[in-house]
């Protein structure tokens, strides 16, 4: 089998931060209020306002930041970060725990391969190759657990990005992922 290049977890996180959504350049909670007035009070012939006997208002507010608000910002972002490192060391102990099942899996394989030809010689009973031919299932059902957890932990991190970069960073963390090719 061939060794499984070391991944770089660094350089994952940095990616994955880098392709989250941009923050809105307009960041400020703007709430409109419209209503219709009707001017009962002046008379037609004073109409020195301008607005008419009836009249529509929009009234904005702008909320000012206040250190509160920062204070969430800063606690969002760190969260964010936190999520983030969450999910590449998952990803990154997914493939390590992939890669580890693909050698025993190899190791049973070969060991039964070795029993069944000891058992038709002879040499052993059946029950020798029958425990291998149990390890080898158990063994794949592992590698198809650590397989599943690849895919989950890769779908979340390119969850994270924006749809522009989430194809972008879900192909190159697909790439990262695959099963090391053997010189056979």
């Amino acid at each position: 089998l061939a060794k499984a290049p070391a991944l770089d977890p660094d350089a994952i996180y940095k990616t994955v931060l880098s392709c989250y959504p941009e923050k809105s350049k307009f960041d400020v909670d703007v709430s409109l209020r419209a209503s219709i007035r009707s001017a009962d009070v002046l008379d037609e012939n004073d109409l020195s306002s301008g607005l008419g006997k009836s009249y529509v208002g929009i009234v904005a507010n702008l909320p000012l930041y206040s250190g509160r608000e920062l204070d969430r910002e800063r606690e969002r972002e760190y969260v964010r970060r936190k999520d983030t490192a969450k999910a590449v060391a998952d990803f990154i102990a997914a493939i390590a725990s992939r890669n580890h099942s693909v050698r025993e899996l190899a190791l049973y394989r070969s060991l039964e391969a070795r029993s069944a030809i000891r058992v038709q010689s002879g040499i052993v009973e059946a029950t020798e190759q029958v425990g291998y031919l149990e390890k080898v299932a158990t063994a794949q059902e592992k590698l198809v657990k650590e397989e599943t957890q690849i895919m989950e932990s890769r779908l979340l991190l390119a969850g994270m990005c924006d749809p522009l970069n989430a194809e972008r960073i879900g192909t190159w963390l697909k790439r990262l992922s695959t099963v090391p090719a053997t010189d056979d």
